[in-house]
């Protein structure tokens, strides 16, 4: 088969799709990613045939934390603001090169064009979601939305709202963009609604271990684990790296993800002190590494990027944003997870963190 999966977003975003992605080249099927230009290295060596798309996430993702914080209807029109200057270049782009695909793989921001396209090309469509969104369950509310004493009801109603704002914004917005381009085939219905069909199948990538698969979900919904490359060869791994981890006790790993980027100074000064405070050696992974202040340490160790996979279970302790492969990671490795959350779904990965 020819799969075609699509992502928008950070980091986070994209590597679990390069590891699906690599999974569907190891079965035997050709892949083909469209995702930001800027995480193509990420698709290096992995037989995948990358798709660069415009824009720059890093931008989205300090919007969201300056102006959206946990707030999901603020969320929502920070995305909405970033994604209109790209939609109708970035959706041109996904038009041209689907045909031929046999299915389509989409994340959130791709729902609508991704479900769309399925329908002209005839092919099944598949939502990939790093988080439990566009499932309504009783068990837990929605991302972005407080769990308070009430009954199940309370936390139902907020998936409902959630899913209703981005299915009719996301609509907006598509049949806006597709003003100008009469090429975008139209709107025929909700990806997830019964009144449309066809149910797309809801895969999400993460653990049962981590959020058990609620009973009053439907069988459209599937919890398939995490989505993470292979650990890399020991000898990819930087040997100043590796020659720090063995020169002592297991430090402790401080990083925030894009999230943190445009605080990099502040944060990695609270590290610092953190990590004098309690004694520990520390890897720290703030933001890009001309932006770092300069450490002078021999107990810490400063990386702008390195395989979670391999890096964790060699820590005492991960100190991260609470984004969810970044949880994953932490969870999988089996040592202590302390999560700063900032915006997005990464509150409710430290409340179920916490829960763990």
């Amino acid at each position: 088969m020819r799969i075609l999966l699509m992502t928008y977003g950070t980091r986070g975003d994209v590597e679990p799709f390069v590891a699906l992605a690599h999974g569907f080249v190891k079965a035997g099927h050709t892949a083909r990613l469209a995702a930001p230009e800027v995480y193509a290295p990420l698709a290096a060596h992995t037989g995948i045939e990358y798709i660069p798309l415009p824009g720059n996430p890093g931008e989205l993702a300090a919007a969201m934390v300056r102006e959206a914080g946990n707030n999901p209807l603020r969320m929502i029109a920070v995305m909405t603001r970033f994604v209109f200057p790209l939609a109708a270049e970035v959706f041109g782009r996904l038009r041209e090169i689907a045909p031929g695909s046999d299915a389509i793989v989409h994340s959130f921001l791709f729902t609508h064009a991704g479900y769309e396209l399925a329908e002209v090309l005839g092919v099944p469509d598949f939502s990939a979601q790093m988080f439990p969104m566009f499932a309504p369950t009783s068990e837990f509310p929605a991302p972005g939305f407080p769990d308070v004493p009430l009954p199940g009801i309370y936390r139902q109603w907020t998936h409902v709202l959630f899913n209703n704002i981005f299915r009719h914004g996301g609509g907006l917005l598509y049949n806006q963009v597709r003003r100008g381009r009469p090429d975008f085939p139209p709107l025929t219905g909700w990806p997830f609604s019964p009144k449309s069909g066809r149910t797309t199948p809801l895969l999400f990538g993460f653990s049962e271990h981590v959020i058990p698969r609620p009973a009053d979900w439907p069988a459209h919904v599937h919890i398939t684990g995490y989505w993470q490359l292979d650990e890399p060869r020991e000898e990819t791994i930087p040997e100043e790296l590796r020659r720090f981890l063995d020169a002592g006790d297991p430090p402790v790993f401080a990083g925030f993800g894009s999230a943190g980027s445009h605080e990099t100074a502040r944060l990695t000064e609270i590290s610092l002190e953190a990590l004098r405070q309690t004694g520990q050696r520390g890897i720290l992974s703030i933001g890009r590494m001309e932006a770092m202040p300069e450490i002078d340490k021999e107990d810490i160790f400063p990386i702008e990027s390195v395989s979670y996979r391999w890096l964790f279970p060699k820590t005492s302790c991960v100190i991260h944003h609470g984004g969810a492969g970044t949880t994953g990671a932490g969870l999988r490795a089996g040592v202590p997870n302390i999560v700063v959350p900032f915006t997005a779904d990464q509150p409710f990965w430290a409340a179920r963190v916490r829960e763990l």
